[in-house]
Formats: structure tokens, C-alpha cells, sequence
């Protein structure tokens, strides 16, 4: 089996400018993307890194990013991120990809290889961990399963693959299930009050890029009540085609698609 995963990031982000190139840590040298490649690095099972952005010119500047990580780089569709993970899966003849999306600076990699052997054991299609706060799980995806979700599917909205993929009814589905529910807040990064969050929590980490596991991220939560806040079940999550739908109501379907999954597992912290 070979697995490579694909970060995927682009420049043209609009409520925070060139978040992928922010930086986050205490010596103000790494960006988002900087971190994320060295987290990756943790996951023994992660064959190949690959930098997924576009051929546009506006994203040449992540070329030096991917040098500077010592990743490799693949320059596709601009708005088709499935397009994007299969040729790259296509170029390295992988079995699994892992995406991950270059606003989830606090991805927990450490956990990525007890996703990586349960796809294997189980011969899932799709694992994720859940319970977690939005941003910090991986999605590890079959690439056999991905082709038929291309085949379904309007490219253009692939950047919700999330929706298409853990789909309990169409593909062999596995979770790693974190005991407490931290689901309820977030630590993606797509605002100006989503980067203080951030940089928040890395500061209560240390300032230090490679303490990022999950056992810390939820231990800050925990400790940290007043800094970091549940989302609110009246707020909105966005959908295809500009459609929207409230968090509650977001959270009630995820948990049907946990319930409905072929495989749960508890996740062994670090």
C-alpha cells in the first residue's frame, strides 16, 4: 500500500489575505503551510508530501514554499481540488491520499498513522477522527473511492469533498473517536479572529510548531475555557452552491454519519 498526502492551498483566499502564508510561531520565520509540512513528518506511513495548488501565477510563490519544506510540488485546476488529488495519486500510483487543507495549521499528523493502518486493516474507503474541533482531523481516502466520487460529482464543488466522502451509504466508512466531544469549536484558520485564536493556542503550546499533537491541543481547550469558545449552534456552515445550513443541524448529520460508519475506534493519544 502507498499513501501520499496532498496539502491543498491556494493564495486567493479573501476574508484573510494569503492566510496559507501567515506566520504563526514565536520566532515569526514559519508560516501555516511551513508547519503543516513539518507536522507530516511525524506520520511514518505518509509515503510521499505534495504541495496541491494551481497552475495560476497568483500560487507561484508556493513554489518556494514547497523547496523550503523539501515537499514536492503539483500545479493543477484552480477551483477542482479532486482533480488535484487524483492526478497527483495518478503521478505516484497511490493507493490512499490523505488531504489536507492548507487553513488546518493544527492538524494532528501525530495521530495520522493509526488512520493510515486502520484504512488498511479495514480496508476502509474513508477515516477521519471525530470529536475533535474543526481543523484538526485529516481525511484519509481510498483513491479507488475518490474516482467514483469524481464520477458523481461537479468538480467545482469538490472543495466540500468532506460531504461526498464520508458517506457511510456509499463508501466503507472508518472513525477514530475521541472519548469527550470537543466538536463544538474550531481551530481552522479562515478569519482575522480565527488567526488570534490560533496563535493563541501556539502560544500556549510554547510557541513551538512541533508540540502540536492532539493530547495538547485538547488539553489547552480544557485548561483555557475563557479563550477558546464553543461555536454557536445558530451559526452558519457553508454549503454547495452557496447554500448554507446551522451548525446544530451541521453537527446532528455528522453525528448520524459517525453512528452509520463501519468502523469506530477509540484514538490512542500520544
Amino acid at each position: 500500500m502507498k499513501t501520499v498526502a496532498c496539502i491543498i492551498a491556494r493564495t486567493t483566499s479573501t476574508r484573510l489575505p494569503l492566510k496559507v502564508l501567515r506566520t504563526f510561531d514565536s520566532s515569526n520565520r514559519d508560516s501555516m503551510l511551513d508547519i503543516i509540512s513539518t507536522s507530516l513528518k511525524k506520520a511514518s506511513l505518509v509515503d510521499e508530501t505534495y504541495l496541491c495548488t494551481s497552475s495560476e501565477s497568483c500560487d507561484d510563490i508556493l513554489e518556494d514554499v514547497a523547496a523550503k519544506n523539501e515537499i514536492n510540488i503539483y500545479r493543477g485546476a484552480a477551483t477542482a481540488v479532486i482533480e488535484r488529488m487524483l492526478d497527483v495519486a495518478a503521478q505516484t500510483d497511490a493507493d490512499y491520499v490523505i488531504r489536507i487543507t492548507g487553513d488546518n495549521v493544527f492538524t494532528a499528523c501525530d495521530i495520522l498513522d493509526q488512520q493510515i493502518k486502520l484504512c488498511y486493516e479495514e480496508r476502509l474507503d474513508y477515516c477521519r477522527v471525530v470529536n475533535v474541533p474543526i481543523g484538526v482531523t485529516a481525511e484519509v481516502i481510498r483513491v479507488s473511492a475518490l474516482k467514483d466520487i469524481y464520477s458523481k460529482i461537479d468538480p467545482e464543488v469538490s472543495e466540500y469533498l468532506m460531504l461526498f466522502a464520508f458517506s457511510p451509504d456509499s463508501y466503507r466508512c472508518g472513525v477514530l473517536k475521541v472519548d469527550k466531544d470537543y466538536s463544538y469549536f474550531s481551530l481552522t484558520v479562515d478569519t482575522p479572529a480565527d488567526l488570534v485564536t490560533g496563535r493563541a493556542m501556539l502560544e500556549q503550546l510554547g510557541g513551538r510548531a512541533d508540540a502540536i499533537k492532539l493530547s495538547s491541543l485538547l488539553s489547552v481547550i480544557d485548561d483555557c475555557t475563557d479563550r477558546f469558545k464553543k461555536i454557536s449552534g445558530s451559526s452558519k456552515v457553508k454549503l454547495p452552491y452557496g447554500k448554507t445550513v446551522d451548525f446544530e443541524e451541521f453537527q446532528h448529520d455528522q453525528n448520524k454519519r459517525i453512528e452509520a460508519s463501519h468502523v469506530s475506534r477509540g484514538v490512542k493519544l500520544c
